[in-house]
């Protein structure tokens, strides 16, 4: 079965020839000719009718000089697609004008084919760029001379090949007439090009006008090499109060701008001076009648038939510096206002406590006396109403504070864990009397380690989450979670989640939760009260820690409060092991741990507490001995160093994961770099444990994977 070549073959075969006969073509949305081809086309049409001219009347000579020609003028074509304009041109002209020259040189003058080199000139014109002078003059002179050559080496007659006086009357006037018609074509091709650009270019140049003086800024054109203004825009008359051009050009640019932006004027003296240098800023300037208003000024280079200008806008800013100087003086009246308002909450704030703290003092004292068995409930009502109102007046002074911008974060040492530890145990019993689960979730990783920061304020947003949630928590529980996202050597970034199973809060109104005096709702203020302020204070003190306190939530189904922070690690720390905690750490009797560890320090220390968990251990002093090991035993965990010789670490677990990608892999390493947990598990380790390690740590970890 012979093979038939696709129908898109056959498409873009005939795509491809057809386009080597389009002259015109769309450029810059207008219809332009393509004149290269269009000359080449013309050209090939009458090389086709001369060629069968002379095959009929067997001029073997004249047919294979006009059948090259017709060759050569697709050759050209291609060139010139292909990039090599001004080759194909010149080599246009030359091969024309050598067609010319042969032709008459076979075929005698008599023929009347130096009538060509008519085209040749008139093509010329029409092909060749007008800036491109030099390329116009080298064929224009080729061209002559090449006529006066062939007339004079030309016979009146031809001697190669035999043409009769009809046939040679006949060459005579086709050679004519063509020559007359391809150049009439040319010639008014040309003209209705040449007039198609020039109205382009008269409407381009209306355009720019246009823009040019329906600018809102004044433009100034100004001479480089004298400063003066040699070109102005309509608005710069407006502007400046004049109503001709001419009293604002043939002046100095200084003369515009005021002598109280004396230092302003000077840089821009430096800049006018100076090609390379653009410049912008605010000035004061002056009108014609001595009138001042202020100018937002730009200047920059504008190249221009070989003179370098100074392109000038001006902008009058007088409104925008009126409106910024009033906003100015309401700010002002405004931070006089909260300031005033701030300075009187917290002096209330300080009076109110003093007697509240009496009042709360006395009620102490009276619960501790032996009372009546009667007045026990009004004391309990009298202390919690008093401590009440104190957490809420506590509430309103920091808001204050928050409002003056006055509060600070302090910066101390502290314990994460027993921080999260005193507020569980503060809220268990309050949780228990509603019958509510709250739920501890504390991150390992942050477990017998100090922090530095403001443990009073972190505990502060954490008492009011959980206050919260306790308060708009029917039944179900509620989580606070504490979870390290990632550490490095001067801190770790920490996520906190306080989440309910409570009343929800519909989206539309989360976004104003946070708001100062906002809640959910009117009715959410007079059945679980508040001031509102809670959310708005914890918000804030996060922010001061680098944080965004965030809520997803949906009605009836709880909410979720979380914000992240980072807290500086204590590296100073006191105590680092606890041993009490490592007495009581069970045995992992049976598990098999293979350890590669090259430091042999590092290997007794390691060595001498698997030991006390009775764990069956094999040690390699480095990668290679490793591998080696690995291959004749089978182990429950690797505990790999990850800088050793022969083979380091992340080589080493490369190999075996090869051949078992399950076995757990717990890198024991010295190194410490962010993102140090994602790093690890991405080269295939299941968990690490930094040196110098801590007993419980390391249990904790090989527990995990052998349970």
């Amino acid at each position: 079965m012979e093979n038939v070549l696709p129908v898109s073959f056959w498409r873009s075969a005939i795509k491809s020839i057809a386009g080597w006969f389009t002259v015109m073509q769309i450029r810059d949305g207008a219809r332009q000719i393509n004149r290269f081809r269009f000359a080449q086309l013309s050209l090939s049409v009458v090389f086709l009718l001369s060629t069968l001219f002379n095959y009929i009347s067997s001029l073997s000579y004249s047919f294979a000089i006009t059948i090259s020609g017709l060759g050569y003028c697709f050759l050209l074509q291609y060139l010139n697609d292909r990039g090599y304009e001004k080759l194909s041109r010149v080599l246009f002209s030359v091969f024309l004008n050598l067609t010319a020259l042969l032709l008459c040189y076979v075929e005698g003058l008599t023929s009347g084919s130096y009538f060509f080199y008519f085209l040749v000139v008139i093509i010329s014109n029409f092909i060749i760029a007008k800036e491109d002078y030099l390329e116009l003059r080298v064929i224009f002179v080729a061209t002559f001379l090449m006529l006066a050559i062939t007339f004079l080496i030309s016979p009146q007659a031809s001697v190669l090949q035999q043409i009769d006086t009809a046939a040679g009357q006949l060459n005579l006037y086709v050679n004519a007439v063509v020559s007359f018609i391809i150049a009439g074509i040319f010639s008014y091709h040309m003209m209705k090009d040449n007039f198609l650009k020039e109205r382009t270019l008269t409407s381009s140049q209306r355009y720019l006008d246009s823009v040019y003086n329906t600018s809102l800024d004044a433009v100034f054109i100004v001479n480089m090499s004298n400063g003066i203004v040699t070109d102005c825009n309509t608005q710069s008359l407006g502007m400046f109060g004049v109503k001709l051009k001419s009293e604002i050009t043939g002046k100095h640019f200084n003369s515009f701008f005021h002598e109280t932006s004396e230092r302003s004027v000077d840089f821009l003296n430096n800049v006018m001076s100076d090609v390379s240098l653009s410049w912008k800023g605010d000035m004061s300037c002056v009108t014609h009648n001595g009138q001042s208003f202020a100018g937002y000024v730009s200047v920059v280079s504008l190249p221009h038939d070989g003179v370098v200008y100074k392109k000038i806008n001006i902008l009058d800013i007088s409104d925008i510096k009126q409106a910024q100087a009033a906003l100015t003086l309401a700010k002002e009246k405004a931070e006089q206002a909260v300031f005033a308002r701030t300075r009187f909450v917290s002096n209330m704030s300080h009076e109110l406590r003093t007697p509240l703290n009496g009042i709360i003092g006395a009620a102490n004292l009276l619960m501790q006396s032996e009372g009546l068995p009667a007045q026990v409930p009004y004391f309990d009502v009298l202390k919690h109403s008093s401590e009440h109102m104190l957490n809420l007046i506590n509430q309103v002074l920091d808001f204050s504070k928050i409002e003056a911008g006055k509060m600070d974060l302090e910066k101390t040492s502290f314990d994460l864990q027993k921080l999260v530890d005193n507020l569980y145990s503060l809220f268990k019993g309050q949780f228990e009397e509603k019958k509510l689960e709250l739920q501890l979730t504390f991150d390992p990783q942050l477990a017998n380690r100090s922090y530095t920061g403001d443990p009073t304020r972190l505990l502060q947003v954490l008492t009011n989450l959980v206050s919260n949630a306790h308060k708009f928590t029917k039944e179900g529980k509620v989580i606070l979670s504490v979870m390290q996202v990632a550490q490095n050597s001067h801190a770790a970034t920490i996520r906190f989640f306080v989440q309910d199973s409570g009343i929800g809060i519909p989206e539309e109104k989360q976004k104003n939760i946070f708001d100062s005096f906002t809640q959910v709702e009117s009715a959410t203020t007079r059945k679980f009260g508040g001031t509102g302020l809670g959310l708005t204070i914890s918000s804030r003190i996060v922010e001061l820690y680098g944080g965004k306190l965030e809520v997803d939530s949906k009605v009836d189904q709880g909410s979720c409060f979380y914000f992240t922070i980072q807290l500086g690690i204590e590296h100073n720390q006191k105590k680092y092991v606890n041993e009490n905690v490592v007495r009581e750490l069970k045995s992992l009797k049976g598990t098999r741990i293979l350890l590669a560890e090259d430091n042999p320090i590092n290997m007794m220390i390691a060595k001498a507490v698997l030991d006390k968990w009775d764990i069956t251990l094999t040690e390699a002093v480095n990668g290679k001995d490793a591998w080696e090991k690995y291959n004749d035993e089978d182990y429950d965990i690797l505990l790999l160093d990850l800088e050793m010789p022969e083979m380091d670490g992340f080589e080493l677990l490369q190999k075996v994961r090869e051949k078992n990608s399950h076995i757990p892999a717990i890198a024991f390493t010295a190194a410490l770099f962010e993102n140090m947990q994602a790093h690890l598990i991405n080269r295939g380790f299941n968990d690490y444990v930094q040196k110098p390690f801590r007993p419980e740590d390391l249990h904790a970890k090989i527990a995990q994977f052998v349970r």
